[in-house]
């Protein structure tokens, strides 16, 4: 039986003027069934915090540049270079396959997500032009990148391979087989429900997919999964809390990894950091998103549902 590999894709960029382009992209790399990773929630010049960005993208497949016209956060002590083009050298010296897409100097692009310190635009250039030495795709429209994305990322996966969660040379023994055909047939009934769910409820299918993705994610701070992490902790967030309010109420004792995984649920679209510069992990605050409301609440009911269904009465 072919197993379908996953790839794990980190997405580099600026952070404010891309935000609505960074989703396209993770929606994109959901909806082609592959992982997309993104550390956008570092803190600057927290040389702890790069170790956790380059072991990121040492166990990465491929690697993903979108360059408008920001040139981003700096580290003065690194000489000024900011953490977008620092990533998108390691990339490149650590061999990950790099795929480049830049903004097109004809694009309509608002004033307000253009550089406008005399320093930054100089080394924007300089950073775009590095760019432009290899091979890039240059982009107008956000519809126009997600198009342009799946295409050179499809191209990418031919041209050159990488292994994937699931290596394609692994020989799986036959209990696995029978086990994995089992799945696809889950799967196949699960989609087959989805579709007619989402005949009546539109957004039901794309909630679902992002559960289903969440639960393939294995998170860093403990043995479950991002989705596990999401549903423990995620009505923490309905109002602004620290990384330090959820160690206190878990059983975490490593921040760094705990924060590595609501980096996660932020990329995702779950969560959002108003202070995302505090240097110190635990004063790392997050809420939720609207999207994050929405995939908490539809847990929360299908928990409902569950116990109904198993004859569990919930406490009034």
């Amino acid at each position: 039986m072919a197993v379908r590999t996953k790839f794990q894709i980190f997405i580099s960029s600026t952070y404010e003027d891309l935000k609505d382009e960074r989703q396209d992209i993770v929606m994109a790399c959901l909806e082609m069934g592959h992982i997309p990773i993104g550390m956008e929630m570092f803190s600057a010049g927290d040389s702890a915090q790069w170790n956790v960005i380059r072991r990121t993208i040492d166990e990465c497949d491929y690697y993903v540049l979108l360059l408008a016209d920001r040139y981003g956060s700096t580290i003065p002590e690194e000489g000024g270079i900011s953490y977008t083009e620092k990533e998108y050298d390691y990339a490149l010296e650590r061999g990950v396959p790099v795929l480049g897409f830049v903004l097109d100097r004809a694009a309509m692009w608002p004033g307000d997500r253009r550089e406008s310190d005399p320093t930054k635009i100089t080394r924007l250039a300089a950073f775009r032009n590095k760019a432009q030495s290899r091979m890039v795709t240059f982009w107008k429209t956000a519809s126009e990148l997600r198009g342009e994305f799946a295409i050179a990322l499809t191209k990418a996966f031919a041209s050159n391979p990488r292994p994937g969660w699931v290596p394609a040379s692994e020989a799986a023994s036959a209990k696995v087989s029978e086990e994995l055909a089992r799945l696809s047939q889950d799967n196949e009934k699960l989609r087959r429900e989805n579709a007619t769910l989402a005949s009546t409820d539109p957004g039901a299918a794309r909630r679902q997919a992002l559960v289903e993705e969440l639960g393939t994610i294995r998170a860093s701070a403990d043995d479950g999964t991002l989705l596990s992490i999401f549903s423990r902790f995620g009505g923490v967030f309905a109002s602004q809390a620290s990384v330090g309010d959820v160690i206190n109420l878990g059983s975490f004792e490593n921040s760094e990894a705990l924060i590595e995984d609501l980096w996660g649920l932020e990329t995702m679209g779950l969560l959002q950091s108003s202070d995302a510069r505090r240097r110190m992990h635990w004063q790392v605050s997050f809420e939720l998103t609207p999207l994050g409301t929405e995939i908490l609440r539809w847990l929360d009911r299908e928990a409902l549902l569950a116990k109904r269904a198993s004859g569990s009465t919930p406490r009034g």
